[in-house]
Formats: C-alpha cells, sequence, structure tokens
C-alpha cells in the first residue's frame, strides 16, 4: 500500500505540472485569441470628456454664488469621471484620493534648474504649468499619479471648500466622499456606475466600450499606432501603473490594419516582389521611388532595414526634436503633409508635436512616421524655401 501511495505521489508531482497546467495555459491563449476586443473610438472619448467638463463648468458657475447641494453633488460626480476618463487611472486609485494627496501636490515652477528644461521648447514649458501632480497609492502598493488642469483643480477645491455644507464628517478624509454614508458603507462614491452612466447620457455611438479598463487599453494600442518612442512608452507605463512588459503584451491590443498595411508591405519586399508585378496594388504606386537601384544591387544589405514601405539607413542624427531615423519620404507622404499644413517651405512656425502627432494618427499613409519625424521634415522644408 505504502509503494502504491509512493508511486502516486511522485506521478503526481512529475506529471501533474506538465499535463494539467500545460492544458489550462493552452485554453486560456485559446479563449484570448477568440474573444473580440472592442476599444473605444476617439469621438465617443472626446463626447463623454467634453460632456463632463461642461457640466463641470455649470456646477462650478453656480456653487462659486452659493451652495446647492445637487450641484455639488454634480460636481462630485463629474470631476471623479473627468480625471479618470483624462488620467487612465482604475476605479479604485481615483475613488481612494484623499485630501493629504491633494494637500501635497507638485507644481512646475520657474525655479527648475535649467539642465532639467534644455530640451523642452518654452511654449512647452508653459503649456507643463497649467498642471499639477498628485501622487497616491496604487495597484500592489505602487506609486502612481495622476494630473489635474486648471478646471479640475478649481472644482476640487469647490468641493472640499463645501464639505461642511453637504454634511461630510472631518473623519473622512477622501475627496469625492460619498455623501450620507453609514459604517458598512464605502467612505467615497463608486466611479464604475458613474462612467457607465455618463458614457450613455453622453450619447455615445458606442457606450458600452467606454470603460476604465477599456479606455487603458485605448491610449496602449494608440500609442503603438503613432510609433511613440521605447523611453515615452515607459513613461507612460510606469504612470498607468503598469509593468512595461504587461503594457505592451496585455494592455495593447492587436490593430489588424496596422498589421496588413505596414507589414505585408516588409512581407512582399523580403519575397523579392517588384512594382511591376504588383501594379494593381495602388499601395505600391511608390514602392519603386522608395528603393534605389543601388540599395538593390549593393552587398551591404546588412547595413540597411525595413521600416514599412521604405528602405530606412541605420544614420542618426540629432535634430530639434531629437534623435531621429532618416528615411526618404514619398510623394504620399509629402502629399498627406501639404495637404494638412498647405504650403509647408512658406509656414510662419513649426506645428507642435501635438499636432503633428494628430496628423500621424488620421493619416494612414504616415504610419510610419513619428511626430518628431514629421516636425524635422517640415523645418527643413521651411529653412530650404528661406534659403531661396
Amino acid at each position: 500500500m505504502k509503494d502504491l501511495l509512493d508511486n502516486f505521489v511522485s506521478l503526481w508531482v512529475e506529471e501533474t505540472p506538465t499535463q494539467i497546467n500545460k492544458t489550462a495555459i493552452e485554453d486560456r491563449e485559446n479563449k484570448k485569441r477568440s474573444k473580440k476586443e472592442d476599444l473605444p473610438n476617439k469621438k465617443d472619448i472626446k463626447q463623454l470628456y467634453d460632456f463632463l467638463r461642461t457640466k463641470m463648468v455649470y456646477s462650478i458657475a453656480t456653487l462659486t454664488k452659493q451652495f446647492i447641494f445637487d450641484d455639488w453633488k454634480n460636481l462630485l460626480e463629474t470631476t471623479l469621471i473627468c480625471l479618470q476618463v483624462f488620467n487612465r487611472r482604475r476605479a479604485g486609485e481615483i475613488e481612494r484620493i484623499t485630501i493629504e494627496n491633494y494637500n501635497k501636490k507638485e507644481t512646475i515652477t520657474d525655479n527648475i534648474e535649467a539642465g532639467f528644461i534644455d530640451n523642452i521648447s518654452n511654449q512647452s514649458f508653459e503649456f507643463a504649468k497649467q498642471y499639477v501632480r498628485i501622487t497616491l497609492r496604487g495597484k500592489l502598493g505602487r506609486t502612481v499619479s495622476i494630473l489635474l488642469d486648471p478646471l479640475s483643480r478649481k472644482a476640487v477645491d469647490l468641493i472640499l471648500k463645501h464639505r461642511n455644507s453637504a454634511g461630510i464628517p472631518k473623519s473622512n478624509h477622501y475627496i469625492f466622499s460619498a455623501p450620507g454614508s453609514s459604517g458598512i458603507s464605502k467612505k467615497y462614491i463608486r466611479a464604475c456606475p458613474l462612467l457607465r452612466k455618463f458614457a450613455l447620457e453622453c450619447g455615445a455611438t458606442i457606450p458600452h466600450t467606454l470603460r476604465g479598463t477599456k479606455l487603458r487599453k485605448h491610449i496602449a494600442t494608440y500609442t503603438a499606432l503613432l510609433n511613440v518612442e521605447e523611453a515615452t512608452v515607459d513613461k507612460l507605463a510606469n504612470f498607468l501603473g503598469h509593468h512595461k512588459d504587461i503594457h505592451k503584451s496585455i494592455y495593447r491590443v492587436s490593430v489588424p490594419m496596422a498589421e496588413i498595411s505596414t507589414v505585408s508591405k516588409i512581407l512582399l519586399l523580403a519575397a523579392g516582389c517588384r512594382n511591376e508585378e504588383n501594379s494593381e496594388n495602388n499601395s505600391f504606386d511608390n514602392l519603386r521611388g522608395n528603393i534605389s537601384s543601388e540599395s538593390e544591387s549593393s552587398s551591404d544589405e546588412s547595413d540597411n532595414i525595413t521600416y514599412g514601405a521604405n528602405l530606412v539607413k541605420k544614420k542618426i542624427s540629432n535634430t530639434s526634436c531629437g534623435k531621429t531615423k532618416k528615411c526618404r519620404w514619398t510623394i504620399d507622404e509629402q502629399e498627406a503633409l501639404t495637404a494638412e499644413f498647405g504650403d509647408i517651405s512658406s509656414m510662419e512656425k513649426l506645428p507642435s508635436l501635438k499636432e503633428c502627432m494628430r496628423v500621424v494618427s488620421e493619416n494612414e499613409v504616415l504610419c510610419c512616421r513619428t511626430p518628431a519625424q514629421v516636425k524635422t521634415f517640415i523645418d527643413n522644408k521651411r529653412k530650404k524655401g528661406k534659403k531661396n
């Protein structure tokens, strides 16, 4: 009997991790592949964000004159969800912001050491000064932060100013305190039901996609489509309270359009296809112009890398926008910029990186460009135009 028991234990220890765990992992991955992930679109996110801010402005205007409980409660709820949508925070983190967290807010002042702002333009520096940063406890004890713009700061100040009038006891140290909370209920209002409520009220076309986790997945996927630099992705992941590997593997959603439009060109190039053999394919109209005969016959092919439909040389140059990879601009890419900005060579001033990011996201032909590359290209064209 003892031998049988020993054999069973030995079999269990050796075989269970391999057989059962492997099957469980495979089942989990199969379910993940078959599940369709619906992300919110930018139009719905903006509609929700504008809807919340409009309600905030109305409540602030009323509470500045006199206290009305309904307006105070409305400001409490809309400010909570507005901060969650803007910062893409987890509901539990944003609900539990304390007065102490807010009192320790950090701002950008003119007394910052010059070395920290050498690479920031005056315009960006002045823009950043509008925001304040609050640090709080996140998931797994991590320290995470949120950003507040001037409207949100004014809203929080009014919420705290009228706490006594709203009947919030001093022992309740949460900013988003729940009015009339009993001993067994939460001392703060819940974000999840409020987000569902406002998603319906704002008139979004697909309201069920406006949820906390989906908004976090949206920002991770959106930055991936913009080819944002690795250092920036790490900063975003840290801000959201993710490990960078989790941010990339779990929160990023595979986008068919990005893979089909970009990877298909790389695969055709690797297969040795030529523009003449695919003349019916409009996506290859400019392929021949992107690849010179010299690069095709060169023995140093290992010194070049393919990036989208362009052959990119590993040459790095320092520009006002940081380090960028030099690559040939196609006619379609240049026409897309002309359609957005007009005659580039005669522009009075450079567009902001935010504008460049918008142009990249709205023009599929620019999917292989970063906002920094767009801004550098426009800058070079303007300088060349002035010389002529």
